[in-house]
Protein backbone atom coordinates (compact mmCIF):
# COMPACT_ATOMS: atom_id res chain seq x y z
CA UNK A 1 0.00 0.00 0.00
CA UNK A 2 1.35 3.32 -1.11
CA UNK A 3 1.56 5.79 1.78
CA UNK A 4 -0.35 8.99 2.17
CA UNK A 5 1.35 12.48 1.00
CA UNK A 6 -1.45 14.96 0.95
CA UNK A 7 -4.58 15.46 1.81
CA UNK A 8 -6.45 14.30 -1.32
CA UNK A 9 -5.56 10.95 -0.13
CA UNK A 10 -7.86 11.66 2.80
CA UNK A 11 -11.66 10.43 3.30
CA UNK A 12 -13.72 12.56 4.33
CA UNK A 13 -13.48 11.10 8.11
CA UNK A 14 -9.64 11.65 8.11
CA UNK A 15 -9.51 15.00 7.05
CA UNK A 16 -11.97 15.60 9.70
CA UNK A 17 -9.43 14.27 12.57
CA UNK A 18 -6.81 16.39 10.43
CA UNK A 19 -8.95 19.22 10.81
CA UNK A 20 -9.65 18.42 14.99
CA UNK A 21 -5.58 17.81 15.00
CA UNK A 22 -4.48 21.00 13.50
CA UNK A 23 -7.09 22.70 15.89
CA UNK A 24 -5.68 21.14 18.80
CA UNK A 25 -8.39 19.31 20.02
CA UNK A 26 -8.73 15.41 20.87
CA UNK A 27 -9.34 13.49 17.47
CA UNK A 28 -12.11 11.17 19.31
CA UNK A 29 -13.40 8.45 17.37
CA UNK A 30 -17.09 8.51 16.32
CA UNK A 31 -19.54 5.56 17.51
CA UNK A 32 -20.26 4.84 13.77
CA UNK A 33 -16.77 4.93 12.68
CA UNK A 34 -13.52 4.02 15.25
CA UNK A 35 -11.07 2.42 12.49
CA UNK A 36 -8.45 4.27 11.15
CA UNK A 37 -5.83 3.21 9.29
CA UNK A 38 -2.41 3.46 10.55
CA UNK A 39 -0.60 5.50 8.17
CA UNK A 40 -3.69 8.18 8.07
CA UNK A 41 -2.62 8.36 12.00
CA UNK A 42 1.47 8.72 10.54
CA UNK A 43 0.40 11.37 8.30
CA UNK A 44 -1.80 14.02 10.44
CA UNK A 45 0.81 13.40 13.39
CA UNK A 46 3.72 14.26 10.69
CA UNK A 47 1.63 17.06 9.18
CA UNK A 48 0.21 19.18 12.29
CA UNK A 49 3.94 18.71 13.67
CA UNK A 50 5.90 19.92 10.64
CA UNK A 51 3.55 22.86 10.75
CA UNK A 52 3.83 23.34 14.74
CA UNK A 53 7.99 23.48 14.18
CA UNK A 54 10.63 22.52 15.89
CA UNK A 55 9.17 21.97 18.92
CA UNK A 56 6.16 20.05 17.22
CA UNK A 57 3.00 20.13 19.13
CA UNK A 58 0.08 17.76 20.66
CA UNK A 59 -1.74 14.86 18.93
CA UNK A 60 -4.39 12.94 20.58
CA UNK A 61 -6.04 10.10 19.06
CA UNK A 62 -8.70 8.36 21.82
CA UNK A 63 -10.59 5.39 21.28
CA UNK A 64 -9.76 4.04 17.56
CA UNK A 65 -8.57 1.23 16.06
CA UNK A 66 -5.75 1.58 14.48
CA UNK A 67 -5.12 -1.24 11.48
CA UNK A 68 -1.67 -1.01 9.92
CA UNK A 69 1.54 -0.24 10.92
CA UNK A 70 2.08 3.40 12.55
CA UNK A 71 5.59 4.50 11.19
CA UNK A 72 7.11 7.09 12.61
CA UNK A 73 10.84 5.91 12.29
CA UNK A 74 13.40 8.36 12.37
CA UNK A 75 10.96 11.47 12.47
CA UNK A 76 12.18 13.95 14.10
CA UNK A 77 11.08 17.64 16.06
CA UNK A 78 7.50 15.79 17.21
CA UNK A 79 5.06 16.71 19.59
CA UNK A 80 3.21 15.06 22.37
CA UNK A 81 2.08 11.90 20.78
CA UNK A 82 -0.91 10.38 22.89
CA UNK A 83 -2.77 7.24 21.72
CA UNK A 84 -5.45 6.38 24.65
CA UNK A 85 -7.66 3.62 25.08
CA UNK A 86 -6.90 2.78 21.68
CA UNK A 87 -6.17 -1.02 19.84
CA UNK A 88 -3.48 -0.79 17.40
CA UNK A 89 -3.06 -4.28 15.27
CA UNK A 90 0.07 -4.40 14.33
CA UNK A 91 2.83 -1.80 15.62
CA UNK A 92 3.96 1.71 16.47
CA UNK A 93 7.24 2.14 15.11
CA UNK A 94 8.81 5.23 16.81
CA UNK A 95 12.72 3.90 16.33
CA UNK A 96 15.63 6.83 16.18
CA UNK A 97 12.02 9.19 16.11
CA UNK A 98 12.00 12.38 18.66
CA UNK A 99 9.16 12.88 20.95
CA UNK A 100 8.41 15.20 23.30
CA UNK A 101 5.92 12.39 25.10
CA UNK A 102 4.28 9.57 24.90
CA UNK A 103 0.89 8.76 26.25
CA UNK A 104 -1.00 4.98 25.48
CA UNK A 105 -2.61 4.48 28.88
CA UNK A 106 -5.67 2.18 28.30
CA UNK A 107 -4.53 1.21 24.94
CA UNK A 108 -3.65 -2.49 23.43
CA UNK A 109 -0.77 -2.69 20.85
CA UNK A 110 0.99 -5.23 18.92
CA UNK A 111 4.16 -3.68 19.36
CA UNK A 112 5.99 -0.81 20.34
CA UNK A 113 9.32 -0.66 18.81
CA UNK A 114 11.42 2.10 19.94
CA UNK A 115 14.57 1.65 19.90
CA UNK A 116 17.50 4.42 20.23
CA UNK A 117 14.45 6.89 20.60
CA UNK A 118 14.27 10.01 21.92
CA UNK A 119 11.96 11.41 24.28
CA UNK A 120 11.53 14.53 26.22
CA UNK A 121 9.53 13.62 28.69
CA UNK A 122 7.68 10.86 29.90
CA UNK A 123 6.11 7.82 28.66
CA UNK A 124 2.54 6.66 30.01
CA UNK A 125 1.71 3.20 29.84
CA UNK A 126 -0.82 2.83 32.41
CA UNK A 127 -4.64 2.15 32.98
CA UNK A 128 -4.44 -1.45 31.20
CA UNK A 129 -2.32 -0.85 28.36
CA UNK A 130 -1.35 -4.22 26.92
CA UNK A 131 1.49 -4.90 24.58
CA UNK A 132 0.75 -8.22 23.00
CA UNK A 133 4.43 -8.90 21.38
CA UNK A 134 6.26 -7.30 23.73
CA UNK A 135 7.77 -3.45 23.98
CA UNK A 136 11.73 -2.62 22.62
CA UNK A 137 13.01 0.76 24.05
CA UNK A 138 16.36 -0.53 24.16
CA UNK A 139 18.59 2.45 23.57
CA UNK A 140 16.20 5.12 24.43
CA UNK A 141 16.91 8.07 25.63
CA UNK A 142 13.66 9.08 28.67
CA UNK A 143 14.39 12.36 30.04
CA UNK A 144 11.52 12.15 32.47
CA UNK A 145 9.96 8.65 33.64
CA UNK A 146 8.58 5.54 31.76
CA UNK A 147 5.42 4.74 33.96
CA UNK A 148 3.94 0.93 33.37
CA UNK A 149 1.67 1.28 36.82
CA UNK A 150 -1.33 -1.53 35.60
CA UNK A 151 0.18 -2.56 32.62
CA UNK A 152 0.40 -6.21 31.03
CA UNK A 153 3.40 -7.09 28.69
CA UNK A 154 2.92 -10.02 27.05
CA UNK A 155 4.99 -11.83 24.39
CA UNK A 156 5.12 -14.15 21.19
CA UNK A 157 4.95 -17.29 22.17
CA UNK A 158 5.50 -18.28 18.21
CA UNK A 159 9.55 -19.50 17.96
CA UNK A 160 11.82 -17.24 16.70
CA UNK A 161 14.89 -18.42 14.60
CA UNK A 162 18.12 -17.24 14.05
CA UNK A 163 17.94 -17.69 10.38
CA UNK A 164 15.12 -14.16 10.65
CA UNK A 165 18.15 -12.03 12.06
CA UNK A 166 21.33 -10.71 10.99
CA UNK A 167 24.41 -12.38 11.91
CA UNK A 168 24.43 -10.31 15.37
CA UNK A 169 21.54 -11.06 16.44
CA UNK A 170 22.67 -12.50 20.12
CA UNK A 171 23.87 -9.07 20.40
CA UNK A 172 20.31 -7.48 20.38
CA UNK A 173 18.85 -11.16 21.62
CA UNK A 174 21.05 -13.12 23.75
CA UNK A 175 18.36 -15.61 24.76
CA UNK A 176 18.93 -19.18 26.31
CA UNK A 177 18.86 -21.19 22.75
CA UNK A 178 17.87 -24.75 23.31
CA UNK A 179 20.70 -26.86 22.73
CA UNK A 180 19.72 -29.63 20.84
CA UNK A 181 18.33 -27.78 18.19
CA UNK A 182 21.18 -27.00 15.04
CA UNK A 183 22.97 -23.83 15.29
CA UNK A 184 21.08 -22.14 12.53
CA UNK A 185 17.61 -23.79 13.16
CA UNK A 186 17.55 -22.95 16.95
CA UNK A 187 14.14 -21.97 18.81
CA UNK A 188 14.60 -19.28 20.92
CA UNK A 189 13.15 -20.08 24.32
CA UNK A 190 12.62 -16.83 26.61
CA UNK A 191 11.49 -14.02 23.59
CA UNK A 192 11.62 -10.51 25.82
CA UNK A 193 8.56 -8.51 26.57
CA UNK A 194 10.43 -5.84 28.00
CA UNK A 195 13.46 -4.38 26.14
CA UNK A 196 15.01 -1.51 28.04
CA UNK A 197 18.48 -2.69 27.14
CA UNK A 198 20.98 0.19 27.05
CA UNK A 199 18.04 2.38 27.55
CA UNK A 200 18.28 5.83 30.04
CA UNK A 201 15.58 7.42 32.09
CA UNK A 202 16.00 9.92 33.43
CA UNK A 203 13.42 9.96 36.07
CA UNK A 204 11.66 6.60 37.46
CA UNK A 205 10.86 3.33 35.88
CA UNK A 206 7.51 2.16 37.40
CA UNK A 207 7.05 -1.22 37.08
CA UNK A 208 4.94 -1.61 40.17
CA UNK A 209 2.53 0.19 42.00
CA UNK A 210 3.81 3.92 43.02
CA UNK A 211 2.33 3.56 46.39
CA UNK A 212 0.39 1.03 48.79
CA UNK A 213 -2.87 1.69 47.69
CA UNK A 214 -2.16 1.01 43.99
CA UNK A 215 -0.84 -2.42 45.31
CA UNK A 216 -3.87 -4.17 43.61
CA UNK A 217 -4.81 -4.54 39.89
CA UNK A 218 -4.91 -0.56 39.55
CA UNK A 219 -1.01 -0.64 39.82
CA UNK A 220 0.20 -3.82 39.44
CA UNK A 221 2.48 -4.24 36.42
CA UNK A 222 2.59 -7.74 35.14
CA UNK A 223 5.81 -9.20 32.70
CA UNK A 224 4.23 -12.42 31.27
CA UNK A 225 7.66 -13.15 29.36
CA UNK A 226 11.02 -12.08 29.71
CA UNK A 227 12.63 -8.32 30.71
CA UNK A 228 16.03 -7.46 29.75
CA UNK A 229 17.39 -4.73 32.23
CA UNK A 230 21.31 -4.84 30.95
CA UNK A 231 22.99 -1.52 30.98
CA UNK A 232 19.43 0.58 31.91
CA UNK A 233 20.37 3.47 34.04
CA UNK A 234 17.76 5.34 35.86
CA UNK A 235 17.29 6.97 38.81
CA UNK A 236 14.49 5.16 41.20
CA UNK A 237 13.48 1.67 40.44
CA UNK A 238 9.42 0.72 41.12
CA UNK A 239 8.81 -2.19 41.17
CA UNK A 240 6.83 -5.58 43.23
CA UNK A 241 7.04 -8.83 44.06
CA UNK A 242 3.56 -9.26 41.90
CA UNK A 243 5.54 -7.95 38.80
CA UNK A 244 7.28 -11.13 38.98
CA UNK A 245 4.94 -14.12 39.15
CA UNK A 246 4.50 -14.95 35.45
CA UNK A 247 8.10 -14.88 35.11
CA UNK A 248 8.61 -17.32 38.19
CA UNK A 249 6.32 -19.68 37.02
CA UNK A 250 3.33 -18.56 38.95
CA UNK A 251 -0.11 -18.96 38.67
CA UNK A 252 -1.98 -15.30 38.61
CA UNK A 253 -4.91 -15.69 36.15
CA UNK A 254 -3.22 -15.67 32.96
CA UNK A 255 -1.72 -18.32 31.12
CA UNK A 256 1.16 -19.11 31.70
CA UNK A 257 3.59 -20.64 28.55
CA UNK A 258 5.42 -24.18 30.21
CA UNK A 259 7.83 -24.21 27.36
CA UNK A 260 8.75 -20.72 27.58
CA UNK A 261 11.71 -19.68 30.30
CA UNK A 262 11.42 -16.50 31.46
CA UNK A 263 13.91 -14.51 32.83
CA UNK A 264 15.60 -11.43 33.88
CA UNK A 265 18.90 -9.90 32.55
CA UNK A 266 19.80 -7.54 35.21
CA UNK A 267 23.91 -7.34 34.36
CA UNK A 268 24.60 -3.54 33.85
CA UNK A 269 21.54 -2.71 35.27
CA UNK A 270 21.72 1.03 37.86
CA UNK A 271 19.54 2.38 39.88
CA UNK A 272 19.94 4.71 42.68
CA UNK A 273 17.10 3.85 45.03
CA UNK A 274 14.21 1.75 45.09
CA UNK A 275 10.45 2.98 45.44
CA UNK A 276 8.69 2.69 48.61
CA UNK A 277 6.72 -0.21 47.52
CA UNK A 278 9.88 -2.32 46.41
CA UNK A 279 10.78 -4.79 48.50
CA UNK A 280 14.26 -4.03 50.20
CA UNK A 281 14.66 -7.62 52.33
CA UNK A 282 18.17 -9.18 50.81
CA UNK A 283 15.86 -12.78 50.97
CA UNK A 284 13.79 -11.52 48.44
CA UNK A 285 16.43 -9.59 46.45
CA UNK A 286 18.17 -12.65 46.30
CA UNK A 287 16.53 -15.88 46.25
CA UNK A 288 13.52 -14.49 43.77
CA UNK A 289 14.80 -11.50 41.49
CA UNK A 290 18.60 -12.38 41.52
CA UNK A 291 17.60 -15.63 41.11
CA UNK A 292 15.51 -15.39 37.48
CA UNK A 293 18.73 -14.05 35.65
CA UNK A 294 19.46 -16.66 32.71
CA UNK A 295 21.76 -19.64 33.35
CA UNK A 296 23.75 -17.83 30.43
CA UNK A 297 24.50 -15.63 33.37
CA UNK A 298 25.74 -18.04 35.28
CA UNK A 299 29.63 -18.46 35.68
CA UNK A 300 32.49 -18.39 33.08
CA UNK A 301 36.11 -19.94 33.07
CA UNK A 302 38.97 -17.86 32.32
CA UNK A 303 39.65 -20.17 29.59
CA UNK A 304 36.57 -19.92 27.94
CA UNK A 305 33.48 -21.74 28.08
CA UNK A 306 29.57 -22.67 26.92
CA UNK A 307 26.33 -21.15 27.88
CA UNK A 308 25.52 -21.23 31.43
CA UNK A 309 29.36 -20.20 32.58
CA UNK A 310 29.08 -16.60 32.81
CA UNK A 311 28.90 -14.81 36.56
CA UNK A 312 28.27 -11.40 36.37
CA UNK A 313 28.74 -9.58 40.08
CA UNK A 314 27.41 -6.42 38.79
CA UNK A 315 24.01 -7.01 39.86
CA UNK A 316 24.49 -8.19 43.50
CA UNK A 317 27.52 -5.09 43.81
CA UNK A 318 24.52 -2.60 42.29
CA UNK A 319 21.89 -4.36 44.81
CA UNK A 320 24.07 -4.01 48.02
CA UNK A 321 25.79 -0.49 46.95
CA UNK A 322 22.00 0.65 46.88
CA UNK A 323 20.40 -1.08 50.23
CA UNK A 324 23.52 0.16 52.06
CA UNK A 325 22.60 3.66 50.78
CA UNK A 326 19.35 3.51 52.15
CA UNK A 327 20.18 2.29 55.11
CA UNK A 328 19.91 -1.14 55.16
CA UNK A 329 23.40 -2.22 56.19
CA UNK A 330 22.50 -5.54 56.92
CA UNK A 331 20.59 -6.39 53.87
CA UNK A 332 23.37 -5.02 51.98
CA UNK A 333 26.12 -7.33 54.16
CA UNK A 334 24.20 -10.25 53.17
CA UNK A 335 23.96 -9.62 49.33
CA UNK A 336 27.63 -9.26 49.32
CA UNK A 337 28.45 -12.12 51.25
CA UNK A 338 26.12 -14.39 48.88
CA UNK A 339 27.93 -12.46 46.27
CA UNK A 340 31.29 -14.01 47.41
CA UNK A 341 30.02 -17.53 47.73
CA UNK A 342 27.97 -18.08 45.05
CA UNK A 343 30.53 -16.42 43.13
CA UNK A 344 33.27 -18.79 44.59
CA UNK A 345 31.88 -22.09 44.28
CA UNK A 346 30.96 -20.97 40.55
CA UNK A 347 34.70 -20.81 40.13
CA UNK A 348 35.17 -23.80 41.44
CA UNK A 349 32.12 -25.63 39.25
CA UNK A 350 33.11 -24.14 36.03
CA UNK A 351 37.13 -24.60 36.47
CA UNK A 352 38.49 -25.40 33.23
CA UNK A 353 40.33 -29.21 33.42
CA UNK A 354 44.14 -29.05 32.93
CA UNK A 355 45.56 -29.70 29.74
CA UNK A 356 46.19 -32.80 28.51
CA UNK A 357 50.10 -32.26 28.17
CA UNK A 358 52.57 -30.30 29.03
CA UNK A 359 56.00 -29.31 27.39
CA UNK A 360 57.84 -28.64 30.28
CA UNK A 361 59.80 -31.09 33.07
CA UNK A 362 57.67 -28.83 35.59
CA UNK A 363 54.70 -28.81 33.69
CA UNK A 364 54.80 -32.89 33.76
CA UNK A 365 55.89 -33.33 37.41
CA UNK A 366 52.79 -30.64 38.07
CA UNK A 367 50.40 -32.03 35.65
CA UNK A 368 48.92 -34.90 38.45
CA UNK A 369 48.05 -32.44 41.20
CA UNK A 370 46.30 -30.57 38.97
CA UNK A 371 44.06 -33.22 38.00
CA UNK A 372 43.63 -34.36 41.14
CA UNK A 373 42.51 -30.85 42.17
CA UNK A 374 40.42 -30.41 39.24
CA UNK A 375 38.85 -33.98 40.36
CA UNK A 376 38.20 -33.19 44.27
CA UNK A 377 35.89 -29.91 42.92
CA UNK A 378 33.28 -31.43 45.31
CA UNK A 379 35.20 -31.59 48.16
CA UNK A 380 36.64 -28.19 47.81
CA UNK A 381 33.13 -26.76 47.26
CA UNK A 382 31.90 -28.18 50.68
CA UNK A 383 35.18 -26.65 52.05
CA UNK A 384 34.27 -23.31 50.40
CA UNK A 385 30.66 -23.55 52.23
CA UNK A 386 32.29 -24.42 54.99
CA UNK A 387 34.55 -21.46 55.75
CA UNK A 388 32.00 -18.89 54.29
CA UNK A 389 29.73 -20.10 57.02
CA UNK A 390 32.14 -19.84 59.67
CA UNK A 391 34.54 -16.12 58.66
CA UNK A 392 31.10 -14.76 56.69
CA UNK A 393 34.40 -13.63 53.84
CA UNK A 394 34.59 -10.79 56.33
CA UNK A 395 31.17 -9.66 55.60
CA UNK A 396 29.54 -11.77 58.81
CA UNK A 397 31.70 -10.76 61.94
CA UNK A 398 28.97 -12.45 64.12
CA UNK A 399 29.40 -16.07 61.86
CA UNK A 400 33.48 -15.79 62.93
CA UNK A 401 32.62 -14.71 66.41
CA UNK A 402 29.80 -18.04 66.81
CA UNK A 403 32.76 -19.87 65.31
CA UNK A 404 35.25 -19.48 67.60
CA UNK A 405 33.28 -20.32 70.17
CA UNK A 406 31.96 -23.08 69.07
CA UNK A 407 35.23 -24.25 67.84
CA UNK A 408 37.04 -23.59 71.77
CA UNK A 409 33.93 -25.39 72.81
CA UNK A 410 34.25 -28.69 71.15
CA UNK A 411 38.40 -28.38 71.98
CA UNK A 412 37.62 -27.95 75.59
CA UNK A 413 35.26 -30.89 76.06
CA UNK A 414 38.40 -32.90 73.55
CA UNK A 415 40.85 -32.21 75.97
CA UNK A 416 38.68 -33.15 78.94
CA UNK A 417 37.98 -36.73 77.78
CA UNK A 418 42.13 -36.39 76.67
CA UNK A 419 42.58 -35.86 80.27
CA UNK A 420 40.62 -38.09 81.34
CA UNK A 421 42.77 -41.09 79.06
CA UNK A 422 45.80 -39.78 81.76
CA UNK A 423 46.87 -37.97 78.41
CA UNK A 424 46.96 -34.17 80.49
CA UNK A 425 50.35 -34.36 82.24
CA UNK A 426 52.33 -31.35 83.74
CA UNK A 427 54.86 -29.80 81.92
CA UNK A 428 57.51 -30.06 84.67
CA UNK A 429 59.26 -33.58 83.30
CA UNK A 430 60.37 -34.06 87.16
CA UNK A 431 56.69 -34.34 88.16
CA UNK A 432 55.21 -36.29 85.54
CA UNK A 433 57.75 -38.83 86.19
CA UNK A 434 57.55 -38.99 89.62
CA UNK A 435 55.49 -42.58 91.11
CA UNK A 436 52.54 -40.56 92.48
CA UNK A 437 51.65 -39.22 88.96
CA UNK A 438 51.57 -42.61 87.09
CA UNK A 439 49.39 -43.87 90.06
CA UNK A 440 47.37 -40.92 89.54
CA UNK A 441 47.30 -41.27 85.79
CA UNK A 442 45.83 -44.29 86.19
CA UNK A 443 43.65 -43.75 88.85
CA UNK A 444 41.75 -40.75 86.25
CA UNK A 445 40.45 -43.23 83.57
CA UNK A 446 36.68 -43.82 84.35
CA UNK A 447 35.01 -46.82 83.07
CA UNK A 448 32.54 -44.59 81.19
CA UNK A 449 33.81 -42.15 78.55
CA UNK A 450 30.46 -40.13 79.22
CA UNK A 451 32.05 -39.80 82.68
CA UNK A 452 35.67 -38.71 81.67
CA UNK A 453 33.47 -36.09 79.12
CA UNK A 454 32.33 -34.23 82.62
CA UNK A 455 34.92 -35.22 85.27
CA UNK A 456 37.86 -35.48 83.25
CA UNK A 457 39.64 -32.38 84.36
CA UNK A 458 38.00 -32.52 87.87
CA UNK A 459 39.79 -36.47 88.58
CA UNK A 460 43.31 -34.74 87.50
CA UNK A 461 42.79 -31.80 90.21
CA UNK A 462 42.11 -34.43 92.81
CA UNK A 463 45.25 -35.83 92.21
CA UNK A 464 47.20 -32.71 92.64
CA UNK A 465 45.52 -31.81 95.28
CA UNK A 466 45.89 -34.83 97.48
CA UNK A 467 49.94 -34.24 96.49
CA UNK A 468 50.35 -31.17 97.03
CA UNK A 469 48.34 -30.41 100.05
CA UNK A 470 50.17 -31.84 102.56
CA UNK A 471 52.43 -30.12 104.92
CA UNK A 472 56.06 -30.68 104.95
CA UNK A 473 57.11 -30.81 108.98
CA UNK A 474 56.77 -27.44 110.52
CA UNK A 475 54.67 -26.06 108.69
CA UNK A 476 51.43 -25.03 108.79
CA UNK A 477 49.31 -27.18 105.91
CA UNK A 478 47.72 -23.54 104.95
CA UNK A 479 51.26 -21.92 103.69
CA UNK A 480 52.08 -25.33 102.43
CA UNK A 481 49.12 -25.51 100.16
CA UNK A 482 49.01 -22.13 99.40
CA UNK A 483 52.83 -22.06 97.93
CA UNK A 484 52.09 -25.22 95.98
CA UNK A 485 49.00 -24.24 94.52
CA UNK A 486 50.40 -21.64 93.34
CA UNK A 487 53.57 -23.03 91.79
CA UNK A 488 51.20 -25.76 90.25
CA UNK A 489 47.77 -24.57 89.06
CA UNK A 490 44.99 -26.27 88.76
CA UNK A 491 43.75 -28.14 85.45
CA UNK A 492 41.36 -26.12 83.32
CA UNK A 493 40.52 -27.87 80.10
CA UNK A 494 37.94 -24.21 78.88
CA UNK A 495 41.27 -22.13 79.70
CA UNK A 496 43.21 -24.33 78.39
CA UNK A 497 41.57 -24.74 74.98
CA UNK A 498 41.22 -20.62 74.54
CA UNK A 499 45.01 -20.20 75.83
CA UNK A 500 46.05 -22.65 72.53
CA UNK A 501 43.50 -20.73 70.22
CA UNK A 502 44.72 -17.25 71.35
CA UNK A 503 48.60 -17.74 72.04
CA UNK A 504 48.81 -14.20 72.57
CA UNK A 505 46.69 -14.70 76.48
CA UNK A 506 48.69 -16.30 79.37
CA UNK A 507 45.90 -18.31 81.63
CA UNK A 508 47.86 -20.54 83.57
CA UNK A 509 47.78 -23.17 81.76
CA UNK A 510 50.35 -24.04 78.99
CA UNK A 511 53.26 -23.44 80.67
CA UNK A 512 52.02 -25.80 83.81
CA UNK A 513 50.19 -28.81 81.62
CA UNK A 514 50.96 -30.18 77.94
CA UNK A 515 49.12 -33.48 76.31
CA UNK A 516 51.45 -36.30 76.46
CA UNK A 517 52.43 -37.69 72.90
CA UNK A 518 53.33 -41.43 74.53
CA UNK A 519 50.42 -43.19 72.72
CA UNK A 520 48.95 -42.56 69.34
CA UNK A 521 45.75 -40.74 70.40
CA UNK A 522 48.16 -38.57 72.29
CA UNK A 523 50.26 -37.92 68.70
CA UNK A 524 47.45 -36.96 66.83
CA UNK A 525 46.34 -34.67 69.87
CA UNK A 526 48.99 -32.56 69.62
CA UNK A 527 49.00 -32.71 65.98
CA UNK A 528 45.45 -31.65 66.38
CA UNK A 529 46.37 -29.00 68.59
CA UNK A 530 49.16 -27.47 66.27
CA UNK A 531 46.49 -27.20 63.82
CA UNK A 532 44.32 -25.88 66.41
CA UNK A 533 46.69 -23.23 67.18
CA UNK A 534 47.16 -22.28 63.61
CA UNK A 535 43.80 -21.78 63.51
CA UNK A 536 43.58 -19.66 66.29
CA UNK A 537 46.47 -17.21 64.51
CA UNK A 538 44.17 -16.98 61.62
CA UNK A 539 40.53 -16.35 63.48
CA UNK A 540 42.24 -13.79 65.39
CA UNK A 541 43.31 -11.87 62.78
CA UNK A 542 40.15 -12.19 60.83
CA UNK A 543 38.31 -10.97 64.35
CA UNK A 544 40.51 -8.21 64.82
CA UNK A 545 40.34 -6.92 60.92
CA UNK A 546 36.70 -7.38 60.88
CA UNK A 547 36.67 -4.79 63.89
CA UNK A 548 38.87 -2.48 62.96
CA UNK A 549 36.59 -2.18 59.55
CA UNK A 550 33.38 -2.05 61.50
CA UNK A 551 34.98 0.60 63.43
CA UNK A 552 35.99 2.60 60.59
CA UNK A 553 32.67 1.66 58.79
CA UNK A 554 30.45 3.62 61.61
CA UNK A 555 33.20 6.81 61.66
CA UNK A 556 34.41 5.93 65.72
CA UNK A 557 31.31 5.40 66.72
Amino acid sequence: MARIQDERSLGKVEKECLRLARAGEPVKAEPRRRVIDGDVVRFITETVNTAAGPGGCSVDFQGWTVRGKIDLKGVASLGYLSLQDCVIEDSLDIEFADLRALDMDGTTIGMLEGMRSRIRGSVYMRKGFRALRGVDLSGAWIEGSLTCRGAVFDFDPAPIRETDWDGDWEKHFPFEPNPEAKRGDRPVNNPFCLNLRHTTIGGTLYIGPKHQQEAGRKGQCRLLGSADLSGLRVREFVDHWTTYVQIAGGQDGDQVHPRTRHRLVLDGFEYDRFGSTSPKDAGYRIGTWLALQPDAFGPRSRRGGGVGEDFHPQPYEQLAKVLKAMGHDLDAKEVQFQRRLRQTLHSIEFEAPPRAGSRTFVGALVQPVRRVWHAAGGVRKRIALTYGWMTGFGYKPANLVVSIVALVLANSLLINVAASRGLAAPADESIAASPWWRECANRVSPPDPFVGLISGAHRINDCVKEEFSASPPGVEASVAEADHFELHPRFNSLFFAIESFFPVLDLNQRAHWTISDTGWDGLILNWWLALYSMLGWVGTSLLVAGLFARFNQRGGD
